[in-house]
């Protein structure tokens, strides 16, 4: 081989890239750092895979390709955003992510109390048992709040781009999308956001209220709850999900369930606005 021929050069990359000892050495690394499970709104990446590499593009996404010079051109950061494995769906298998840790956590927990016989011990004395080191689990949830969030703000910064925006903030994008342009682009979108964006309320503060997200980042230590074993089972106590049963019995989820709605809230939002945004682009397009 020629190391100055590009073609062998291509060739003996390839060679090198498909070896035995690279392919292998990658299939480990996924298995110690990768999540290979789906999250539940995959296909709509996917969409929007092929909206953004379609050729010719649509219109209003020419005007955002002819002034892609720079990573933070506002047609890149719409593609890193909404591609697959790009920054909302990372940052929506890292709240998965986080949400099984913690699931496996908590349901260690309840084979503990099964195993050690503590909740018959708890009901023959008529007592119970609260506190216990829970660090781990509470740095689960705390890690599961945070990556909401950051899915939600990446989220944001993504239908941004889509306007000529740079804007991030979740909290805000109901009031601050009414002044975008095309009006009636932004005012579809805002149709399908807005009673989503109120389901996820519980990631907001408002004039009164510090949400959990808030009060982690700058204010305290915010624990999954208090752990408790009386002769009902096991469970967390003083938790911050106002949804989550007090008690479920030793065999039963505490907050796995509530956390499960959150993501599913959260997915649905993601499918709701990049759906309902290619869709928009896609009309306008094909309008006469």
């Amino acid at each position: 081989m020629d190391p100055t021929n590009p073609d062998d050069t291509l060739v003996r990359a390839y060679a090198l890239a498909t070896s035995p000892t690279v392919t292998e050495f990658v299939r480990r690394v996924k298995l110690i750092a990768g999540r290979s499970a789906p999250t539940g709104v995959d296909n709509v990446f996917e969409a929007a895979r092929v909206w953004l590499s379609v050729a010719p593009p649509t219109a209003c996404l020419k005007k955002l390709m002819e002034r892609a010079a720079t990573p933070e051109s506002h047609f890149n950061v719409l593609k890193n955003g909404a591609w697959p494995h790009g920054n909302v769906h990372s940052a929506l298998r890292r709240t998965h992510y986080h949400r099984d840790n913690f699931a496996r956590m908590e349901h260690e927990v309840v084979n503990a109390a099964r195993s050690t016989g503590i909740v018959e011990l708890m009901s023959a004395h008529r007592s119970g048992l609260g506190g216990g080191d829970t660090c781990a689990l509470d740095a689960e949830y705390q890690a599961f709040i945070l990556s909401a969030r950051g899915c939600l703000d990446y989220l944001t910064h993504t239908i941004a781009a889509y306007f000529g925006q740079k804007y991030h903030n979740f909290h805000g994008l109901p009031t601050t999308m009414l002044r975008w342009k095309p009006p009636e682009f932004a005012e579809r979108l805002l149709d399908e956001l807005r009673p989503r964006h109120a389901a996820l309320s519980h990631f907001c503060s408002d004039g009164t209220n510090k949400s959990v997200r808030d009060r982690i980042v700058h204010r305290e230590f915010v624990r999954a709850g208090c752990l408790n074993v009386t002769a009902e089972g096991v469970f967390l106590a003083g938790t911050s999900e106002p949804s989550a049963s007090s008690s479920a019995g030793v065999t039963g989820d505490r907050l796995l369930p509530t956390l499960d709605e959150h993501i599913r809230r959260i997915e649905g939002l993601i499918d709701g606005m990049l759906g309902t945004l290619i869709t928009i682009d896609r009309q306008a397009t094909a309008q006469p």
